[in-house]
């Protein structure tokens, strides 16, 4: 004989069983997040949205080489959650040049002078490399009051590229008033166990407020493609420099082919095609509307302000710091660099390099007067004989990285910053 429930019973039932179902449902699809996701955990806001995790295989005309971005947002391994006792760190704040576009990690200066501090004696360093591409002093400074000084950095070396660190100045004002976080936030979810259904909450947050807390590792192979947010083709071109077809294959007839058709495949940073047809369209009259770039006094006295500013919060602490002149490559090697422009169509020099080695001469002077510890890079890289930048991406190819870390050991050795040998 079938046993028979009373109503409230059976609804009791029916819901209980509802539950554990729904409750089952829930931690599987928890469980299936874990192992599909990892949560981010971005400290800069100055990262590149949607990096966290993802892996680059970039093919480029100068170079081949693997971009791997960690769950905070930036090239390379895991950022370390604790200090380890009787370590000292390094600590590297820049843009591109920092962040080693163009070679793998191992050949990164940051790397380099690392390798050195380690081998100059018995004191053991570690390194976090805090370079993010497409940033400026204003996120350096931001950079480092945020976290910065929280990971408890013996050195921090601030790359300073003067070919277009100045750009946006005067928009980046030096803060009058801040804080100086001394400790790390809660950058990693703790280990809560699936009952928590924490990455299941992060990813309806997520859906609803568009802020990147989960994140699915894999591989991309279109980097400008990412950075742009655009593929990059002839549309691209056409629709950014608002022209035609017909102008945009006008502008190109004075640019080396082997350049233009590269760019068009991805193969070279589009900025470079960008400015030099724009270059020529202005030339031409068809683009009054893309004013060239320049650098007035308020960007010039804004950069240095953050930069100086920078220091201030690092000798507060008793942290040296150390800003490395990285030229631009016509500061460089103008005799080098200025048939290659010719090439691409600028027979007049562009706006935005006019004036750089003025500028340069400027805060030099400036970091002297200051007292500011300072590595310029110009020299060593005019004396080594081979040209130390990728002709058509601009970045130090491994032997730039090389001089760079190598003129940054030697000068922390004659400061007495690190034992000599």
């Amino acid at each position: 004989m079938q046993a028979q429930f009373p109503p409230l019973k059976r609804s009791l039932l029916l819901f209980s069983l509802a539950a554990a179902a729904i409750a089952v449902l829930l931690f599987a699809v928890e469980a299936v997040l874990h192992v599909v996701f990892v949560p981010a955990s971005a400290l800069s806001p100055h990262s590149l949205p949607g990096v966290m995790g993802l892996t680059f295989q970039v093919d480029q005309l100068d170079y081949q080489v693997v971009y791997q971005y960690n769950r905070d947002g930036f090239r390379g391994p895991e950022f370390p959650a604790t200090k380890p006792a009787g370590c000292k760190r390094l600590l590297v704040l820049g843009d591109s040049f920092g962040e080693g576009f163009g070679v793998s990690l191992d050949q990164r200066f940051s790397e380099l002078l690392l390798g050195r501090l380690n081998a100059a004696g018995t004191q053991r360093w570690d390194l976090v490399n805090a370079s993010q591409a497409v940033t400026n002093p204003d996120a350096y400074f931001d950079n480092l009051i945020r976290f910065g000084v929280a990971f408890q950095p013996d050195l921090v070396v601030i790359a300073f590229f003067l070919g277009n660190d100045f750009m946006d100045g005067r928009a980046h004002a030096c803060p009058q008033r801040y804080t100086v976080q001394e400790r790390l936030p809660a950058r990693r979810s703790a280990a809560a166990g699936l009952c928590s259904l924490d990455y299941l909450r992060k990813l309806v947050r997520q859906a609803r407020t568009q802020q990147p807390l989960l994140y699915r590792p894999h591989v991309e192979r279109d980097f400008w493609s990412f950075l742009f947010r655009a593929r990059i083709d002839r549309a691209f071109y056409l629709r950014t420099l608002h022209t035609s077809d017909a102008d945009f294959t006008a502008a190109c007839a004075s640019i080396d082919p082997v350049f233009v058709a590269e760019s068009l495949r991805s193969r070279i940073n589009p900025s470079f095609l960008l400015d030099a047809a724009g270059h020529r369209l202005r030339k031409s009259g068809k683009a009054a509307q893309l004013p060239e770039t320049t650098y007035n006094a308020a960007d010039r006295e804004n950069t240095y302000a953050l930069l100086a500013e920078s220091v201030k919060v690092l000798q507060a602490r008793n942290i040296p710091c150390v800003i490395a002149l990285i030229p631009d490559v016509y500061t460089a090697y103008p005799e080098h660099y200025g048939p290659y422009l010719n090439s691409l169509g600028f027979d007049t020099l562009p706006a935005r390099l006019t004036g750089l080695a003025d500028m340069q001469q400027e805060i030099l002077r400036r970091f002297e007067a200051d007292g500011i510890r300072h590595v310029d890079l110009t020299a060593a890289l005019r004396a080594c004989g081979k040209f130390p930048y990728y002709l058509h991406d601009q970045h130090f190819n491994p032997l730039g990285h090389a001089l760079a870390g190598a003129e940054l050991f030697a000068y922390l050795q004659k400061a007495g910053l690190v034992p000599a040998r």
